[in-house]
């Protein structure tokens, strides 16, 4: 049976559950508060970061490498003239200045994003733009202003590490705003047409520079004159117990539950970085000088030690579920799913599993999605503080399989080789009974909708992985007459396909993009947090239309670079994770004469397109065709 007549089969039942109506309303809260500048732009600045961050903790590795391969130890005093001593200051320089300046380097990206979505709705009488590098220069002047003591020799290398990211975010938070004011009301100094323009809007930054230096100047130095003390080590100070309580192990445990219970909620868990990173950036910061001092590190933020903690597979732990859904489940279309999640989960991205089971706003799923985190951040903290495993050191990429970046991060320590297989193993245990649930809930649908859809026989594989497994090795017959079923029925599907009338479709929609026809090929845009899931499912819809007489190609961006690819973009796909920056995008299209289009997936709408480039060819078909009759207006701004 075709997906098309599945699907409006379960769109027509009568009566939406609770927990559906329920998650609908509150799916548009959410989309509200992820779409507000403060914490969209937060959470690009970080992700904006983490090219630095990565590669500045791999100094750290270089370091260690020795001592735990080598079998080399931290010379005495006596001793620390010695080539290996040497080399470890050498690492050790290169680390401090390149993490050490984290907090210098979220004030300038925070500011920059920041300025970009200011710039989306800024309008003056001269159309002209604020620059967000001068902005983002601007800002860490004024990082400077609050952060540098009364004797400018006796600054210190912290004040412009993790312990500053807090200053960071409240003056790349602030500062733009300055230049929307004075360029908004027109408070710049004009020179006359006749002087050069790139002279000319050198000009008019003088005021909102002045204005930015005499207030973060002034404000620092009434902390320095009244109180002793910079800005940054004064509000260090204040939430220093706070953060000391949050790096501890009862908060690093239940801390896995908000992630996982935000991310269940519909809200992408980046929202939290504003909390998150910082300690994260302290913990790498505390466990570095643990590790160069000789000592042992035993903060669990760094690191895979917390990723694995709470993202095991992806946030929530949910590494098994793709595992226990190819080899025990019955339903067609979790099988697809996890066929599609099954390479994917291993580097922990996790989205064909959260919005393809789906896990999001499924009551089935609540338990297992919060509790996992909790029990896996359990075991990192016994392994630690009891079994004496060294934390990580070294940020290395989320994506890089646990069994991996573990023991790397953690000096090759022998228990970091045991316990990412035992966040396996509790995801296996934790997740299984409720995926059968599921499975099974989903199994019943299924048969009921060919039941009452289907005018003729139509053959669906419902055997389980394992059974599968077992007909193909002992059953060959049975499995040969089975595989042939599969083969007839893709035939008949085939058949009954409808003609391919994409040309027309897509040749109409470019003439209203102002499209050259015969040359020119549309450019589909994909976006995602970090270009993980995206790249599925631009893969699939590329795929889609190789065989097609349209000219399509699609390619995936992050949230972080995606402003690099939207001018040559025609269509840009919006993961369900990300539907924040859905507002951004319309304001651009806004400006630039109604381009790109803009479509916001669905969780069911995306896993589908990656698994399926058939129904990825009929989604960009039918919102094209939605979006030409305008019957789309709150996501699709067609003019």
């Amino acid at each position: 049976m075709k997906k098309s007549s599945q699907v409006q089969s379960m769109n027509n039942e009568p009566k939406e559950k609770w927990h559906k109506r329920f998650g609908l309303k509150f799916l548009a809260i959410a989309q509200k508060i992820t779409q507000t500048k403060v914490i969209s732009t937060i959470m690009e600045a970080f992700i904006m970061t983490v090219p630095i961050t990565l590669t500045a903790t791999f100094f750290l590795l270089f370091a260690e490498l020795p001592v735990a391969v080598g079998n080399m130890t931290v010379p005495p005093l006596a001793e620390q003239t010695t080539p290996f001593w040497i080399y470890r200051l050498l690492m050790q320089r290169l680390f401090n200045l390149s993490f050490g300046l984290i907090g210098l380097v979220v004030c300038g990206a925070i500011a920059f994003k920041l300025t970009e979505k200011i710039n989306q709705t800024l309008k003056t009488k001269t159309n002209i733009k604020i620059n967000p590098a001068l902005v983002s220069f601007a800002a860490i002047s004024a990082y400077f202003l609050l952060s540098a003591p009364a004797l400018l020799s006796e600054i210190p290398i912290q004040a412009f590490g993790a312990q500053g990211m807090f200053v960071g975010m409240i003056v790349g938070l602030t500062l733009p705003w300055f230049f929307w004011f004075c360029y908004k009301f027109n408070i710049t100094i004009r020179l006359p047409k006749q002087v050069p323009q790139n002279i000319s809007n050198a000009f008019l930054n003088i005021i909102p520079m002045f204005f930015i230096i005499s207030f973060y100047g002034v404000f620092g130095w009434i902390f320095i004159h009244f109180l002793g003390n910079t800005f940054l080590v004064a509000l260090f100070s204040a939430i220093e117990p706070a953060l000391s309580e949050m790096g501890g192990p009862a908060f690093f445990i239940v801390w896995g539950a908000v992630l996982s219970g935000t991310f269940f909620l519909g809200i992408h868990q980046a929202v939290w970085h504003g909390i998150t990173q910082p300690l994260i950036g302290l913990g790498v910061e505390q466990n570095a000088d643990a590790i160069f001092e000789g000592h042992e590190a035993i903060n669990p933020w760094a690191g895979p030690t917390m990723v694995g903690s709470y993202h095991v597979g992806g946030t929530g732990g949910t590494f098994a579920i793709p595992f226990i859904i190819v080899l025990f489940a019955k339903s067609k279309q979790l099988k697809a799913i996890g066929l599609v999640a099954l390479i994917p989960t291993i580097f922990n991205v996790n989205e064909p599993v959260l919005f393809g089971v789906p896990v999001i706003l499924n009551p089935i799923m609540a338990a297992p999605f919060l509790i996992t985190p909790i029990i896996n951040a359990s075991f990192t903290i016994l392994f630690i503080n009891g079994f004496g495993m060294s934390a990580s050191t070294v940020a290395i990429p989320w994506s890089m399989p646990l069994f991996a970046s573990l023991p790397l991060a953690n000096q090759l320590d022998p228990l970091a080789f045991a316990l990412p297989w035992i966040w396996m193993g509790v995801s296996f245990i934790i997740f299984f009974p409720f995926v059968l649930i599921q499975d099974n809930v989903l199994y019943k649908k299924e048969i009921k909708t060919t039941e009452t859809t289907s005018t003729e026989e139509v053959f669906v594989d419902y055997r389980r992985g394992v059974h599968i497994m077992w007909d193909a090795m002992f059953k060959r017959e049975k499995a040969k007459e089975i595989k042939q079923k599969i083969i007839a029925q893709k035939e008949r599907d085939l058949i009954l396909e409808n003609n391919d009338n994409s040309s027309e479709l897509i040749n109409d929609k470019k003439t209203a993009l102002k499209i050259d026809q015969k040359n020119d090929t549309l450019q589909l845009l994909v976006i995602c947090v970090g270009a993980a899931s995206s790249s599925l499912c631009a893969n699939s819809i590329d795929k889609a239309f190789k065989t097609s007489t349209t000219k399509l190609s699609a390619k995936a961006s992050s949230t972080y670079d995606y402003i690099n690819y939207i001018a040559d973009t025609d269509i840009v796909v919006i993961s369900p994770q990300v539907r924040h920056i859905s507002k951004d995008i319309i304001a651009y299209s806004k400006n630039h004469d109604n381009k790109p289009l803009v479509f916001q997936t669905k969780g069911n709408e995306f896993i589908d397109m990656i698994k399926d480039i058939k129904y990825a060819k009929q989604w960009v078909l039918s919102n094209l065709k939605s979006a030409e009759n305008k019957e789309h207006k709150d996501i699709v701004k067609e003019k």
